[in-house]
């Protein structure tokens, strides 16, 4: 059974401050997580489905594990994801995924989910357990590396081919960690902009797919524990002055730095098709579900592009109810440039990116697919 709305766990810290996390639940003949299965001697990958209305239950937790326990009770139910805003008051059910309906806290949250997708790690490094994890949390900033967290392999973290290779390679995993303080998204996205995690995930209503995969009969998996609470000095991180990333606007000339088109307006889509990247982008299928860091490079690139409605053209290669389509269009009023270096640690890898210097092989000073088309259209050849 659900746990109530309303119900608190006796054994909860009653000293500790109280934080909702709110957890929708589509029509249990629809599926929030992928499925895998054998055909014709090859992975047939079912991702999410189509769900628009949902249930909710808000539930109160004081720390760590009690977040813990909540994830653990929710993989079980491949109907049921995370968020991180919370229901509006009189919110009536069923009820969309929206922001109005779901809005973050102004103050924002003291739990985090940071998903590394598809992270490559050392030669020796278990993708699929402990130790890789640990060494994606070595590679964030210090304060979290001296702290507790739940590591959760994602869904499609460990399932094998036929042959025996990955169905997908690097680190797949979801890691939470509890905060000593509320933070907000913007101050999220912020702090960890450089790092290697899904920033898709730090705004109110993007789903936090939780629930364990579903693997037909004969499909392989290497994840032997796909959740676990690992222990550490602390339960509670402790982040450092983040003002500096309230107010984006501040930031601006630092934040568009790879936008400048000083020189005459911006290219047009025909310049930005110079980029592979956007070609191979354009070209290629997108199975509706699936998360696509290069989907959000190609968002951020387009919106600046000459075109009269940049969303319009987003929609048109990405289907209407993607489910990350909002979220990838709400942060792009205030986007940093989503350049290369991210293009190339997602699920393409252009064979034009400098890893030494963090820009094309085509021309060396563009840094992002825009920076390209803008030198494309000035009349330079390659």
């Amino acid at each position: 059974l659900m746990p109530d709305r309303s119900s608190r766990d006796s054994t909860l810290d009653q000293h500790a401050p109280e934080e909702t996390i709110t957890a929708l639940h589509c029509h249990n003949s629809l599926r929030l997580t992928k499925a895998y299965s054998l055909m014709d001697g090859r992975i047939v990958e079912e991702s999410y489905s189509r769900a628009k209305l949902f249930q909710y239950s808000a539930h109160t937790i004081r720390k760590l594990s009690d977040l813990y326990e909540l994830v653990k009770y929710y993989t079980y139910t491949p109907h049921t994801c995370l968020i991180r805003g919370i229901p509006a008051p009189g919110l009536v059910e069923p009820a969309r995924r929206l922001g109005v309906d779901f809005p973050m806290p102004i103050e924002g949250a003291r739990w985090i989910c940071l998903d590394f997708d598809g992270v490559e790690l050392p030669p020796g490094c278990d993708p699929f357990g402990p130790d890789g994890v640990e060494h994606a949390v070595n590679q964030l900033p210090t304060e979290f590396q001296a702290g507790s967290y739940i590591a959760q392999f994602s869904a499609s973290a460990g399932v094998l081919n036929p042959d025996g290779t990955p169905y997908k390679p690097g680190l797949s995993a979801h890691v939470f960690f509890w905060l000593d303080r509320r933070v907000t998204n913007e101050e999220l996205k912020g702090w960890l902009f450089d790092y290697p995690v899904d920033k898709a995930l730090f705004t109110p209503v993007q789903p936090h797919y939780i629930a364990d995969p579903i693997l037909g009969p004969g499909i392989l998996c290497a994840v032997n524990t796909r959740l676990y609470l690992q222990k550490k000095g602390s339960d509670i991180v402790q982040p450092p002055d983040l003002s500096e990333y309230r107010i984006r606007d501040e930031r601006r000339n630092f934040i568009d730095a790879d936008w400048d088109d000083p020189d005459g307006g911006p290219p047009t889509l025909d310049d930005l098709l110079t980029c592979e990247f956007i070609d191979w982008y354009l070209s290629t299928p997108h199975p509706d579900g699936e998360r696509y860091e290069q989907t959000r490079s190609f968002a951020h690139n387009l919106r600046r592009v000459d075109t009269n409605d940049w969303e319009a053209l987003l929609h048109q290669h990405i289907p209407t109810d993607f489910p990350y389509t909002e979220a990838i269009v709400a942060s792009a009023a205030d986007s940093r440039p989503l350049s290369c270096g991210h293009i190339y640690r997602s699920a393409y890898r252009c064979p034009h990116y400098n890893p030494e210097t963090g820009s094309c092989r085509v021309n060396n000073h563009a840094k992002t697919p825009y920076s390209l088309a803008l030198w494309m259209k000035r009349g330079f050849d390659q």
